[in-house]
């Protein structure tokens, strides 16, 4: 994946709170990968409108960093996200590894 193909992925992650020295967040995962699944955002605002009623839309990778210290970390959960591009993952989290969401072909 391509960072220029990289503008409209998002990753929905809220706080890791079953272990205290795991990883900061926790995110979809597929079944039989470790990788998080990422999303369209246009395509989070179509089919899962209601993920991002509570969610927080991360806007600038300072923004990011902002949610990542533990006071912070407490107001996101899985009923209230935070959808955060791609790039930003990378940069703060050091994520590398994607899983992309692919729609079904009806």
């Amino acid at each position: 994946m391509s960072l220029s193909a990289e503008h409209d992925l998002v990753v929905v992650l809220w706080s890791n709170r079953s272990s205290a020295n795991g990883r900061l967040f926790e995110t979809i995962t597929r079944a039989g990968s470790r990788n998080p699944v990422v999303f369209s955002f246009s395509y989070l605002e179509k089919r899962f409108s209601s993920v991002l009623k509570g969610a927080t839309v991360v806007s600038s990778e300072a923004e990011f960093r902002s949610w990542v210290s533990e006071i912070r970390l407490r107001d996101v959960s899985r009923d209230n996200p935070l959808i955060v591009p791609v790039p930003f993952v990378r940069i703060v989290l050091g994520w590398q590894n994607f899983d992309v969401w692919e729609p079904k072909k009806r």
